[in-house]
């Protein structure tokens, strides 16, 4: 066996595996804790996006510039 297998073998595959199962496991602890947050907080989270949205939106729309009269 060359030394490219043994890389390979020996130190690429359990270095894949322990990538795989630490974020899966993040995955998992993301998840639990975005499950904790009360159902309040996410639609008062909602609202709050949805009035910057619509602010930014109105700034974006009145610097449209308006095309001269005929």
């Amino acid at each position: 066996m060359g030394p490219i297998a043994f890389v390979l073998v020996f130190l690429l595959v359990p270095l894949a595996a322990a990538l795989f199962a630490g974020a899966f496991f993040a995955v998992v602890g993301i998840v639990h804790l975005l499950g904790a947050v009360p159902t309040g907080a996410w639609a008062a989270l909602a609202v709050a996006a949805g009035v910057l949205l619509a602010a930014r939106l109105w700034l974006v729309v009145r610097r449209i510039p308006t095309r001269p009269g005929p």
